[in-house]
């Protein structure tokens, strides 16, 4: 191959490298931004059981967040959110955590909102020797962990029945045992951490349910959504926002915090404030 011929290949390997590194750094950049800084999202939905708006705050797979100004804009943001309800959905800390001063840290600030707090466990509660402490924690604050059960929510927006399971992913929860005795002429939501139950809604009768778990995928493509979520595989059905069930409808919060890799990609931390009204 003569020399003119070389010259544009190497050129040519020249200018790929350098948009693998641009590529690397800018997924860097902001895979690492996307983890450290939380945002509020929106969702509403219409229901006419509800006479009017009733609003419930989400956090979700808060997994020991380490770094204390951003739990610090979580409680910001709820506290904000002015909701009638506050729900943790599993995942406040991880199998193995150092301390909870994190966790004490959200919860002691969640109060601070006004709102009741209201809980399930994870499966990294289950899995955690610490699942008791972070329970002393809820109890302390004056957290209601909720386990298979529900109760009646008044106000004025009307009636809602909050129920809650235990996590189905690591083998609890029992939905029928949840909804027992519950009337059925109401608002029906449903709190649990994973997605597990979503067969299990519409026969049920749940309204609208909300999770996490998935973490979204924490890195997400476009056109193609999540590549892994944790025990769903690579490519999974169900990741991230609402699904419509029949009659039913599941929302998977994608969470506030990490496992694994510390990125995420078009998946930022977040927090949902789900807003259900009649109209």
């Amino acid at each position: 191959m003569s020399e003119p011929r070389r010259r544009p290949l190497a050129l040519l390997a020249t200018v790929l490298v350098l948009l693998l590194v641009a590529g690397g750094a800018a997924f860097h950049v902001r895979g690492t931004w996307e983890v450290g800084h939380t945002k509020l999202v929106e969702t509403v939905h219409v229901t006419p059981e509800l006479t009017d708006e009733f609003r419930v705050l989400q956090v979700s797979d808060f997994h020991s967040l380490p770094r204390p100004e951003q739990v610090d804009q979580v409680v910001e943001i709820a506290v904000a959110a002015r909701a009638d309800l506050i729900a943790l959905t599993g995942d406040l800390i991880n199998t193995h955590n150092e301390d909870l001063s994190s966790v004490e840290r959200l919860i002691a600030g969640l109060r601070e909102a006004g709102a009741p707090v209201v809980a399930v466990d994870g499966n990294h509660e289950h899995w955690s020797a610490q699942q008791t402490d972070l329970h002393a924690l809820y109890e302390q604050y004056g957290v209601t962990l909720m386990v298979d059960e529900h109760f009646a929510y008044l106000g004025p927006w009307g009636r809602a029945i909050v129920a809650a399971t235990d996590d189905h992913f690591s083998g609890h929860g029992d939905l029928a045992a949840a909804l027992d005795g519950a009337p059925e002429d109401a608002f029906r939501l449903l709190l649990t951490h994973s997605p597990d139950v979503v067969g299990k809604l519409e026969a049920n009768g749940i309204d609208y349910a909300m999770c996490g778990h998935t973490h979204g995928g924490q890195i997400r493509l476009p056109f193609v959504g999540a590549i892994y979520a944790p025990g769903r595989n690579f490519f999974p059905e169900y990741s991230k926002g609402p699904y419509e069930m029949g009659e039913a409808t599941l929302f998977i919060d994608s969470g506030v915090g990490v496992t694994g890799p510390k990125y995420r990609f078009l998946n930022q931390s977040q927090v949902v404030l789900h807003r259900f009204t009649s109209a």
